[in-house]
């Protein structure tokens, strides 16, 4: 009966938690009448949460007769999350996000080779240098996000990174004291997309990463689908030639590789340059890519029928004739019915999206009180 008692009070506690964090300034009577519990009931979790420092009073709102009600808001200093991104080819990117889901510090450091010891040591320093004015004891987690599927906090499968049962959250956490989780980066980074970026409103979304790996982060009725065996959204080894998977013809070196076949040495930047000008020769490769990638993920929304699309990081680069581009092919191979109902766009988010997201990926426990 205890048990039954206190899932209840963990339940109401968890609900006015989310409530105060969407409403920024709300009164316990508001409080009362949004979720229909008792002002009694209502006042208990409030203490609770004022009490572990959750949440604090602001001030007061206008009174409609005696006293005036108290305002709640989201103690922003709670707690410190640390986000950390592996699945650049050159960098690491680190944020500090508070409760409040602001970013208050980033950084990226550059690395040199991919084996185990040089991406322990530089998110060792990444971790140094995102908390040295904040000090380890104002951080409640890190939060990793990897290229690749992850079962029970062990990275268990990666093409492209030296991170297979290496059981890095053991190893930060033995340095740290902190507790460490892990996730794959496509699960994080849509995950951004539907807490604070462009699918707030959505209940099915599908996020495209690529960097130098290709995957999806889905989310079917406002829940991260995983799959059976924690590798759903794993596209990157779909053959669309003999001897080639999507995600080798989608990434940036490939890319510039086949350019510099037919065009002088160009860097990636200059790349990006010559399609936005619609440079011919470039133009007939880059939108090569676009017409597997589209292929692919046509059969991918025929199959879990998203509400959105989201193609985020390095396409970004290419600018609004990529994006136009895509959504023609896109909706050339889509079940008809479907074509003005599924929206394509690019992501709002920077390069430090996946980072970013593994930070909310925690905060979103802690306001589960799972943490």
């Amino acid at each position: 009966m205890k048990t039954n008692i206190n899932l209840i009070k963990k339940t109401n506690a968890i609900k006015i938690l989310e409530i105060i964090k969407n409403k920024h300034g709300i009164s316990r009577a508001e409080i009362s009448k949004i979720t229909k519990l008792t002002r009694a009931t209502v006042s208990s979790s409030v203490s609770f949460l004022l009490k572990n420092k959750y949440v604090i009073e602001t001030g007061t709102a206008k009174s409609t007769g005696g006293k005036r009600p108290v305002l709640l808001k989201i103690n922003k200093n709670f707690s410190y999350v640390v986000g950390i991104d592996i699945g650049d080819e050159n960098y690491i990117f680190g944020t500090i996000t508070d409760f409040n889901n602001n970013i208050i510090k980033k950084i990226q450091l550059k690395y040199k080779k991919n084996i185990f010891s040089e991406i322990k040591n530089k998110v060792f320093d990444l971790i140094d240098k995102l908390i040295i004015n904040l000090g380890i004891n104002n951080i409640k987690a890190i939060s990793i996000a990897v290229s690749g599927i992850v079962v029970d906090n062990e990275v268990i499968f990666s093409i492209n990174f030296d991170l297979v049962n290496k059981k890095l959250a053991e190893v930060i956490n033995n340095k740290y004291n902190i507790a460490v989780f892990i996730e794959n980066r496509p699960n994080v980074s849509v995950m951004a997309e539907k807490h604070v970026g462009i699918a707030k409103k959505y209940k099915n979304i599908v996020y495209v990463t690529m960097k130098k790996g290709i995957g999806l982060g889905i989310i079917i009725n406002n829940k991260i689908f995983r799959g059976s065996f924690g590798g759903a959204g794993e596209i990157g080894n779909i053959k669309i030639e003999k001897t080639q998977t999507i995600e080798e013809v989608s990434r940036i070196e490939y890319l510039l590789s086949e350019i510099n076949k037919k065009i002088n040495e160009n860097t990636k930047e200059e790349m990006f340059e010559l399609y936005k000008n619609k440079d011919k020769d470039l133009t007939k490769i880059i939108n090569k890519q676009i017409k597997y990638l589209a292929s692919v993920l046509s059969f991918v929304s025929n199959l879990l029928n998203p509400e959105i699309i989201i193609l985020g990081e390095n396409v970004l680069n290419f600018g609004d004739r990529y994006l136009e581009n895509f959504k023609k092919y896109f909706y050339e191979n889509i079940f008809y019915i479907f074509k003005d109902k599924i929206k394509i766009k690019f992501s709002c988010f920077d390069k430090y999206i996946a980072a970013y997201g593994a930070g909310l990926f925690v905060i979103n426990k802690i306001f589960k009180l799972e943490i």
